[in-house]
């Protein structure tokens, strides 16, 4: 991951761990960490997965700023 230039937007830990698949497999995951960078808005939000060892994992989903509420919404639409 490239230096940290950005602004992060929120952490979100979870109430229970559960897992995330990476390129070696399965790890835990017990929460989630989204960024917004400054200086690049075109990649819009980045969101990280945060492994049981409270670092980032290898993973990284992008959603551009103009479908948030359209993902926001199917979120809450799932619950």
């Amino acid at each position: 991951m490239k230096e940290n230039k950005g602004t992060r937007a929120k952490k979100v830990m979870f109430s229970k761990s559960l897992h995330f698949m990476g390129r070696n497999g399965y790890y835990k995951a017990i929460g989630l960490e989204m960024w917004k960078y400054n200086e690049y808005p075109e990649l819009g939000v980045q969101i990280y997965p945060i492994t049981s060892k409270n670092k980032l994992g290898n993973c990284q989903i992008e959603i551009p700023l103009e479908d948030i509420d359209l993902f926001v919404q199917t979120l809450k639409d799932l619950k």
